[in-house]
Formats: structure tokens, C-alpha cells, sequence
């Protein structure tokens, strides 16, 4: 039984078409399309300036898909969404200074210093940074006086990471295998 692909404004089902596409880890990246499986209803999707390792399947309904954007104008808006964004924020941040005299810090400050206060115990599953800049499942093997962490990534490869390169393992995704927290991380 052959399917035919949905009808999405912007998205041309072809081999060669350009898409953004959202890896497992919720970040969006310019890619191609590189196979069609009608069959299954998806396709083979290679993400720009990765290896194709990393290339994934994904279902052509999926909202892990979006039409190409080139990126100047998406800079462009997002330029102008920022600046909008931080007028409202010094505006916010200066109000709750005025409601507590005395106060220099926001509470977004305060709670990235206690996030980075949180001590690790060896054998906590955590997210931990790769050399890619990607985070991935990792065990803490141990706590050094200077405040790095051993971790070892589910792989087997064992690295020294500061703290503010560790995330907390979401809580659903404790305890279980690899293809399962990637699975997870798919649908967060």
C-alpha cells in the first residue's frame, strides 16, 4: 500500500528539497530531503553540515518538520522579536526593582546560581556536553575538588566536564536504555 505524502505549504516532498528539521534533541537545523519511503509514510532527512550518521527518518506529518527559512530573514525577525523582548524584560526587571528596595538580582540570576550550586552524586544519570555541543546521556563517575565531574557517556567514552555543561536527567527518562531517553527526548 503506497502513501502519498500530505499536502504542507512550503514543503515539497521531492529528493534534494530543503526543510528544517528538529533533531532528537529539540533543536532545529537546515536539511535535505535524502529518501522517500512511501510505504511508511516518511523520509530520510540529512541535517546541513552534519554527518550522515546522524541523518533520521522521520514521519512526513511530523511537526519535527517546517518549510525552509533562509536564514537572514529569520535573523531579521528574530532580531526585532528580540529587541521587542528585552524592552519588556528591562522594563519588568526595573518594576520589581522599584517593589523590593534593596534587591539587585532577578530571580531568573537567582535561579541559574542555585541550578549551578546543585551538587551531582557519582552514579546520577545526567545530560552531559559533547564535543559537539550536543548534550547526551551520561553517568556521573565521580566529583573532583576543583568542581569537574567524570562522566561516562552511555557509549563508554569517559570525559571531564565542568558543571555548567550537565543538565539533569528529566525525571521520565531515569533509569531506562539509551534508544528509550532518545526516544523521550523526541517528544519533549
Amino acid at each position: 500500500m503506497s502513501k502519498k505524502p500530505p499536502n504542507r505549504p512550503g514543503i515539497a516532498f521531492e529528493v534534494g528539497a530543503r526543510v528544517e528539521a528538529r533533531d532528537y534533541l529539540q533543536k532545529w537545523y537546515p536539511s535535505r530531503i535524502e529518501k522517500l519511503d512511501y510505504e511508511e509514510g516518511k523520509m530520510l532527512v540529512h541535517f546541513d553540515r552534519w554527518s550522515h550518521r546522524y541523518d533520521e527518518w522521520i514521519f512526513w506529518d511530523s511537526n519535527r518538520l517546517r518549510p525552509f527559512e533562509r536564514p537572514v530573514l529569520r535573523k531579521e525577525g528574530l532580531k526585532e522579536e528580540e529587541e521587542e523582548q528585552s524592552e519588556s524584560l528591562s522594563e519588568m526587571r526595573a518594576s520589581r526593582l522599584r517593589e523590593h528596595p534593596g534587591c539587585t538580582a532577578s530571580t531568573e540570576d537567582q535561579t541559574e546560581l542555585q541550578q549551578s550550586k546543585q551538587v551531582l552524586r557519582s552514579g546520577e544519570e545526567v545530560l552531559a556536553r559533547w564535543t559537539d555541543c550536543r548534550y547526551y546521556p551520561a553517568k556521573v563517575e565521580s566529583v573532583s575538588k576543583e568542581g569537574t565531574y567524570t562522566v561516562q557517556f552511555y557509549d563508554g567514552v569517559i570525559r571531564c566536564v565542568k558543571r555548567m555543561h550537565i543538565k539533569s536527567m528529566p525525571e521520565d527518562a531515569k533509569g531506562q536504555k539509551v534508544t528509550c531517553i532518545r526516544a523521550l527526548l523526541n517528544f519533549m
